[in-house]
């Protein structure tokens, strides 16, 4: 239990990543600020040799201002085989002018 300001937080494990992505869209100003705007939008993202995948969505910060790409994971995905690979598809389609 963590204790923050008088207030309980219990630890809990989503079921699976729609769960994750439903909690986390539902506190998403909580987790990322007020002044950040979220898109729930799966935009296919490839690079010019057809590599890719679709994040889980796109956030705007107008403090910064800046573009995040949105992936919710599990931590029980394994970390180089599943998520590194998916940043690398991000990461090479969003240096395609393309895209």
């Amino acid at each position: 239990m963590l204790i923050v300001d008088g207030i309980k937080y219990k630890p809990y494990v989503p079921r699976d990543e729609k769960e994750l992505e439903s909690l986390a869209k539902e506190h998403f100003s909580e987790i990322f600020g007020k002044d950040v705007l979220y898109f729930d939008i799966k935009p296919e993202l490839r690079s010019k040799a057809g590599i890719g995948s679709k994040p889980d969505g796109i956030a705007i910060v107008f403090d910064e201002p800046c573009a995040y790409i949105v992936e919710f994971e599990l931590s029980r995905h394994p970390i180089h085989d599943h998520i590194i690979a998916q940043m690398s598809k991000f990461n090479k389609a969003l240096k395609s002018s393309d895209t």
